[in-house]
């Protein structure tokens, strides 16, 4: 939402593998913050253990943005002097699915960021990332009961965003040596 927020310290624990898997059939943005058109400013988020699953069912042209702050950061949105850890044995997965495999995809991706999932107008300014886990952003599919991450060039994944499609990143720091990938 819009005004300021001071959460210094925040720490962000799953509780475990697969505790924060959940599934939307819309456009979904997923972080503490879903959409932020606010200001951020002096938070510090640890993700200790656990995976965050994350799947849309649709086979339209919708997107799924997925950030550890924030899903999305909109036109006016700011974050300030903020910090991430991904600690290893963390996940963040961001992955769309048809609704069957022969389902195609439209304008429709997935996008995975260490601070945000899209920066959309917004700024990021004097942060500091480091990932010793894993980031995953892409599609998935299903065969004989099993779900598996298939490449198709829908995903956008990034230490700090997965994808820019307009605002400002400056005084970023990026450390560690966890995983980034895009499928």
């Amino acid at each position: 939402g819009n005004g300021s927020q001071d959460a210094s310290g925040f720490r962000y624990d799953t509780g475990g593998p697969n505790a924060g898997n959940w599934e939307s059939s819309a456009h979904a943005y997923g972080g503490l913050f879903g959409e932020l058109t606010g200001s951020v400013y002096d938070l510090n988020v640890v993700m200790e253990r656990g995976s965050e699953s994350i799947a849309t069912n649709d086979s339209g042209d919708n997107w799924l943005n997925i950030g550890v702050i924030a899903g999305i950061i909109n036109e006016g949105g700011r974050v300030e002097n903020c910090s991430v850890t991904i600690n290893s044995g963390a996940q963040l997965f961001g992955l769309k699915s048809p609704y069957d495999n022969n389902s195609s995809f439209g304008s429709e991706y997935a996008a995975v960021g260490g601070i945000a999932g899209e920066l959309n107008g917004g700024t990021i300014v004097n942060c500091t990332v480091t990932n010793n886990g894993i980031l995953v952003a892409g599609t998935r599919g299903h065969k004989d009961n099993y779900w598996y991450i298939q490449y198709n060039g829908n995903g956008a994944a990034g230490n700090i965003v997965g994808k820019v499609s307009s605002g400002s990143i400056n005084q970023v720091i990026v450390n560690g040596n966890g995983y980034v990938g895009a499928y």
